[in-house]
C-alpha cells in the first residue's frame, strides 16, 4: 500500500465524518441563535402606559417564627412599595 492509497482511504473516511459533525452542529447553532435573540431583541420592550401592576409573591420559610413574622411581612411590604 503506497501513500496515495492511504491518503485516499483517509479522505474517504474523513469527509463523511466532517459532514456529519457539521450537520450535528446545526442544532447547537440554533440554540445559540435563540439565546442571542433574547439578549438583543429586534423590537425594544417599551413599558405600556396604564399597565396594571404585576402581582408578586413573597415566600417565607417558617419554623417557629411566630414572634417575628408580622414585623418581617410589614417590613417587606413597605420595602416593596
Amino acid at each position: 500500500m503506497n501513500l496515495d492509497s492511504i491518503d485516499n482511504l483517509v479522505l474517504a473516511w474523513i469527509t463523511p465524518l466532517a459532514i456529519a459533525f457539521l450537520i450535528g452542529g446545526l442544532d447547537d447553532l440554533a440554540v445559540d441563535l435563540a439565546w442571542l435573540s433574547t439578549l438583543y431583541p429586534l423590537r425594544p420592550n417599551r413599558p405600556q402606559p396604564n399597565a396594571a401592576p404585576v402581582p408578586i409573591a413573597i415566600l417565607v420559610p417558617l419554623w417557629k417564627e411566630h414572634a417575628v413574622i408580622t414585623r418581617m411581612l410589614e417590613h417587606n411590604l413597605a420595602a416593596i412599595r
